[in-house]
């Protein structure tokens, strides 16, 4: 039944990460991590965002320089840069493009020796009209392709699951209109596939319940205490959800979340929820987090919402970070914080949100959270 479902709007299931950005001049990192956050926003924005680094497609942005012409002012010097962005939908596998738009850019540079690229990749708006029109049609065209082509589609994401990828199998079945003629098989494999999903997320969670029940259990027979107690980045222990009272000893009915629970894919990690609160004026939720890796220093990782829910069942797609990337020095709190945006109200609580670092193996989920 919930294959059923899902097929029924076949293109609004068709998701999209984020390849790898291009251009035919060198771009420095900087360039290339704002490149990054700049698709991830206009697919959130969309929602048509993966989530991870699995999944079938793929946008692609490539920044294209064209001119610079400097002026001389009567303060400063500054230049004018135009250029170009070019977003292509892409199959994550065989490259085979699905649809590409190109966006003009301009931007007055009032540093001349800003690096001009850097400028270009500022100046992108997420909310232009023209990515919308890009994600709908690059949907449009996948979904064409995949009812024409389905008895080869369906063979290669059968290649694909039997390769171990099942996410991204899944991926490509549910790109495959209803009204395909595959479509009585197309049912079948993802019930099938659908099943295996929910069978390894239920281990992974008992997993990660045992682990976390053998680690509260680990006790010092002197102080009667958890051995591995949390200590925040100042050297301070800290609970496990720091929902302190207030100064003044009344507590805010929010601040127990007795109810939250947390799921870890790698155990290597360990979160901390700081606050999740409600912004009247923006009109959306901040969650401020802490995590660290107790095994290892890991830098430069990449963060990436993967979409909530509140406990009344929205869904919200468009979130985003301040910080993309950022180093966990072994043994550190780091803090994190992500906006969830396009809320009419304060929903009280979330019944999941989830993010991850830089890929599948290190996917966070916190569930039954209120909202302060």
């Amino acid at each position: 039944m919930a294959a059923i479902c899902l097929q029924a709007t076949a293109q609004d299931e068709i998701q999209f990460g984020v390849g790898k950005p291009d251009s035919e001049t060198k771009m420095s990192k900087e360039v290339k991590e704002l490149l990054t956050t700049k698709v991830s926003q206009i697919l959130n924005r969309n929602s048509a965002a993966a989530g991870g680094d699995f999944g079938a497609f793929v946008v692609t942005p490539t920044l294209t320089l064209g001119e610079e012409s400097t002026t001389s002012g009567l303060a400063r010097n500054f230049s004018v840069v135009t250029g170009e962005l070019t977003l292509t939908a892409r199959n994550r596998d065989d490259r085979s493009e699905y649809y590409s738009v190109t966006v003009p850019l301009k931007v007055t540079n009032k540093n001349t020796s800003t690096d001009p690229l850097l400028a270009l990749a500022k100046s992108i708006k997420p909310t232009d009209a023209a990515y919308v029109r890009f994600i709908r049609t690059a949907r449009e065209n996948i979904s064409k392709s995949f009812e024409k082509d389905c008895e080869e589609v369906v063979s290669r994401a059968k290649g694909i699951y039997a390769s171990g990828r099942l996410e991204d199998a899944m991926s490509l079945l549910l790109a495959i209109p209803s009204s395909s003629s595959c479509n009585d098989e197309v049912l079948e494999l993802l019930e099938g596939m659908g099943a295996l999903k929910a069978q390894k997320e239920r281990e992974l969670a008992d997993k990660e319940e045992a682990r976390r029940n053998a680690k509260a259990s680990a006790t010092d027979p002197n102080e009667g205490v958890r051995k591995d107690k949390p200590i925040d980045d100042k050297g301070d222990n800290i609970s496990d959800n720091d929902n302190s009272d207030d100064s003044d000893g009344n507590s805010d009915d929010t601040s127990d979340q007795s109810d939250m629970r947390v799921y870890i894919s790698n155990p290597e990690w360990e979160l901390k929820v700081d606050s999740i609160k409600w912004m009247e004026i923006n009109r959306n939720v901040v969650c401020s987090i802490k995590v660290r890796n107790t095994k290892r220093t890991a830098n430069n990782m990449y963060a990436s919402p993967m979409g909530a829910i509140t406990c009344d069942g929205d869904q919200f797609n468009n979130i985003d970070t301040p910080k993309v990337y950022n180093d966990f020095p072994e043994g550190v709190w780091i803090k994190l914080q992500f906006n969830i945006h396009d809320m009419k109200q304060n929903p009280k609580c979330l019944a999941r949100f989830k993010f991850k670092l830089n890929n599948n193996d290190n996917v966070f989920e916190i569930n039954n959270v209120k909202v302060e």
